[in-house]
């Protein structure tokens, strides 16, 4: 049995778009072209019915027709992402898969599971490679604990950052607007 047979169509769809997401980090979404071509170049050709699961079956924000899952997620402009738990869905998906199930993919895409879990839903929160908060655990843009040994000062200073901008604006009567609280005199 070839590649291409193994895996079930959702598996495959979901596979691909997460391979993408991993190669083009830049990039949000794509257009159901690119991640037929990512299958197609992964797997070794598509089966018939995975242009059904990219248009309808695997999207979360989409009524089911007749497909559940919630692999997917359409953007605004009509090109597709990973879906996460924190995006909204159709109310008919609910209780759905989220998920290809970790015993039906071959060991080579076991690694795609735990890059989800661990980087793909954080960056799509704004938690992305250089956020203060990964570096505290060890994640940063290299991918290695280039800052987790300096955690007190990276704390520190993005917790003084938050300060700075969440502050709300005074004005005193006499001394005009003002940014930042003043001591008393």
């Amino acid at each position: 049995m070839n590649a291409v047979n193994e895996l079930s169509l959702a598996d495959q769809v979901w596979i691909a778009t997460a391979l993408l997401h991993q190669e083009h980090p830049e990039q949000e979404a794509f257009a159901v072209a690119e991640i037929e071509n990512r299958a197609r170049q992964e797997f070794g050709g598509v089966r018939p019915g995975l242009l059904t699961y990219l248009r309808e079956h695997a999207i979360a924000n989409r009524k089911p027709n007749p497909g559940r899952r919630r692999f997917l997620w359409k953007t605004p402009n009509g090109k597709l992402r990973l879906f996460t738990t924190e995006d909204p869905f159709h109310p008919d998906r609910e209780g759905s898969k989220v998920l290809p199930d970790a015993r039906d993919l071959p060991e080579q895409y076991q690694r795609l599971l735990q890059w989800y879990n661990d980087l793909y839903v954080w960056r799509t929160r704004g938690f992305g490679p250089d956020h203060p908060f990964l570096k505290l655990i060890g994640v940063g843009a290299s991918g290695r604990s280039d800052t987790s040994e300096h955690h007190d000062e990276v704390l520190a200073e993005t917790l003084y950052q938050q300060k700075l901008r969440h502050r709300p604006a005074l004005r005193v009567a006499e001394e005009g607007p003002c940014d930042y609280p003043r001591k008393p005199s």
